[in-house]
Formats: structure tokens, sequence, C-alpha cells
């Protein structure tokens, strides 16, 4: 378990060592921009490019990986403001999609999240999980999802957004899109790379087919984001 806000006033040998060892970082949900403030005062976000670990979010464990959560999502406000998180990937999240005890993540809010996103966003429901492998992203889905995409810069509609349905059919799972940055895709891959050229992924099965799942949680919201559960697989297996 990583406290993150601990983490500043500890020296890196107490906690770098382990982190480095992991093969697998379980990221709770709960507020987004909170977690992405304290990945970085701790160091952790500018940790992730070399390590060789898979990140596994949930929620906003997930949300945190984009370069914007959107305005709506904004609850806990960063002292430089904004919805700016991490910008690990090139697509936002908008997760607990038709939740039945969240009125406020229905379709017609998520059209309006992605009206006012810079990039691409995904609204998925507690039955979908999205999974990054070297710039691929596939949607892994028994219930629905939608993405939504800017139109091309050439096309008169520019500005406006256009949306693609996802059910649970495998013919509509899979879509690609490029990342920010190379030297970090994550959510199901391994996140150990460098800037110019992509590590293997993740071996198949295991933690790695869970990555990016959005999923309810009971946890207070400020407090959720505040730890990191890393689990390391035996080395015996």
């Amino acid at each position: 378990m990583l406290e993150l806000t601990a983490l500043p006033s500890m020296g890196e040998e107490h906690w770098v060592p382990l982190v480095r060892e992991t093969d697998a970082l379980l990221v709770q949900g709960g507020d987004a921009l909170y977690l992405s403030h304290w990945m970085r005062q701790s160091g952790l976000a500018g940790l992730l490019p070399s390590l060789r670990a898979v990140w596994a979010g949930f929620s906003g464990g997930s949300m945190v990986m984009a370069p914007n959560i959107g305005e709506e999502a904004v609850s806990w406000v960063p002292p430089a403001g904004g919805d700016e998180a991490l910008g690990i990937v090139d697509f936002s999240i908008f997760p607990h999609l038709d939740h039945e005890n969240m009125p406020e993540n229905s379709m017609a809010d998520a059209e309006r999240w992605a009206a006012k996103l810079p990039c691409p966003g995904y609204a998925i429901d507690d039955q979908t999980a999205i999974k990054v492998t070297d710039g691929t992203v596939e949607v892994i889905s028994e219930g629905h999802w939608k993405l939504f995409t800017t139109l091309s810069a050439d096309n008169p509609l520019d500005g406006q957004r256009k949306g693609e349905q996802g059910l649970a059919d495998p013919q509509r799972r899979r879509q690609t899109l490029a990342p920010r940055r190379r030297g970090g895709d994550v959510l199901a891959r391994r996140l150990g790379l460098d800037r110019g050229r992509p590590s293997s992924p993740a071996a198949d099965g295991g933690i790695s087919a869970a990555a990016a799942e959005a999923k309810p949680h009971a946890d207070d919201p400020d407090q959720s984001c505040r730890s990191l559960t890393h689990r390391q697989a035996s080395r015996d297996s």
C-alpha cells in the first residue's frame, strides 16, 4: 500500500525499489484530480515510464490517465485549477454510465461531458473495461459504452461531436487511437517504455485483463485516491 500524501516526506529509497519490483499497480476509484496532484507531488507520476508494471485503474484510477477529466467531473480543484490529469493516454473516460445509484451519469450527461473535451472520450458502464496495448485501445464489454470523437479539421462541422455506440458485440469492441505519449501507454499493459520504442505488452490473462475497468465503489472520493495498492506476482509461478 502506498500512501501518496506521505511519500514526499520519505526518502525515495524507502519506496521506489518496492514499486520497481511490483508487477501490477491496482489503483482504486475516487477523485481523479486529487490522485493526479499527489502522483506528481510524490514523484510517482515521473516514475511511471520507467516501470515494468501493469496499471489497473478502477473508476478515478482510470480517469487519472487521461489528458483531461472533463469540466463536469471536477470536484476537488487542484492548486493550478483546470481539469488536466496525467495525459498518459489520449482519451478521457466517463465511468459508471447509467448507474442506478448515479442519476448524474446518464448518457445525456455523458454527451454534455464529451462536448467540452479537447480529446476523444469513452463513456462506459460498470460491465465495460478499456485495455491499451502498444497504442491500440480495446473495449471489452458485456454492457454498453459509447466513444465520442472529434470530427476532422477539414470538416465544415469541425468542433461538433460524433459518437459510436458500443454494445456487447465482439465486432464493435475494438477501437484504435494514437496515444499521447508512446512512452506511457498504460491501463492494460506494462508501464516500462522508453520514449520512442514500446516494450512488449503484458502477458495475456491475470491482472492485465482487468485494467481500467470501471466498477462502483463505496469509498469516500476524497480518501480513496490517496493510496495505491501494489500486487506482486509470485516469483515461484
